[in-house]
């Protein structure tokens, strides 16, 4: 969150958000473009818990610097049936106020959703910024479907609400590094297509 600030803070004096984005080191990952996603897809393993974690990079939804993001994660631990195969899409919801964020629903069905957390960031003497995190728990079987659809959903608050659209190429890249991870790459699914609905700019936002 103080990274945002300083961000929103040169922003307002300067114009390109690239720009900014480079200064800071920020990857500006397009979310339809598989092999990118697919290159920055980190893979890990804990020999203390078994387990091993694959996380996407984070996107800028709209490539709006200091709005919302997501990034899609798994895990693989064999000996743990409630953490095997278990997929989160982790939403970062950035507000002047509190949304109160609490579940999430696509095309008129609700999602398995994970309150994270709620924290307050920058203040000024005009408020202060705050973020909420909420995951949208997937199963293996759901993300194979979604490598193939890509997924529209909306997560609503008592105050607020964030709503996202997840391209195939994105849930692509991911769900082929977890296959790979398992050590069944045959099972991984060839996105047809990098938008579902809505168009993703090209270029970041100031």
């Amino acid at each position: 969150m103080k990274l945002i600030a300083i961000l929103a803070a040169t922003l307002a004096i300067s114009g390109c958000g690239a720009e900014i984005a480079a200064m800071h080191g920020i990857a500006i990952i397009q979310p339809t473009d598989f092999t990118k996603v697919y290159e920055a897809t980190k893979v890990s393993s804990d020999a203390h818990t078994g387990s091993t974690t694959v996380e996407g990079p984070t996107i800028f939804h709209d490539n709006h610097l200091l709005k919302n993001t997501y990034a899609v994660r798994s895990w693989i631990n064999k000996n743990n049936s409630l953490l095997n195969d278990r997929f989160q899409v982790y939403v970062v919801g950035n507000f002047n106020e509190w949304a109160f964020l609490n579940q999430a629903y696509s095309n008129g069905q609700m999602l398995d959703t994970t309150l994270i957390s709620r924290k307050v960031g920058h203040c000024s003497s005009s408020g202060c910024s705050v973020s909420e995190t909420v995951g949208v728990n997937l199963s293996r079987e759901r993300v194979k479907e979604l490598a193939g659809t890509g997924l529209s959903f909306k997560i609503a608050g008592q105050r607020g609400d964030v709503t996202m659209l997840i391209p195939a190429t994105y849930f692509g890249a991911i769900q082929k590094r977890h296959e790979e991870a398992r050590g069944t790459p045959n099972e991984a699914v060839v996105p047809t297509t990098g938008k579902i609905q809505g168009d993703f700019p090209t270029a970041p936002r100031s």
